[in-house]
């Protein structure tokens, strides 16, 4: 199955200090993704709190529920390190 969606210009034009960064979820180990994976664009020192408010933007996923989420730095299908908000 494939998905189509529009390119945003802001993620076709990067400043040099800019990066793609690919988001998929998943449930307990990074081989059981789930939904349809996208990117978002970073730029070099930005704040972890400023990426998770993009990911929960980019989802329209109320408080309540995005509260219950984890986030983890994942390299192939290995969680790197997990984060919190908090």
């Amino acid at each position: 199955m494939y998905e189509i969606e529009e390119v945003r210009k802001e993620e076709v034009e990067l400043d040099e200090d800019e990066a793609f960064l690919p988001i998929a979820h998943f449930h307990k180990a990074p081989g059981n993704t789930f939904g349809t994976p996208f990117v978002i664009v970073v730029k070099n020192g930005e704040r972890l709190s400023s990426v998770i408010e993009k990911i929960q933007s980019r989802l329209s996923v109320p408080e309540k529920e995005f509260d219950k989420w984890k986030f983890a730095i994942v390299q192939a299908i290995q969680v790197l390190k997990y984060y919190s908000e908090g």
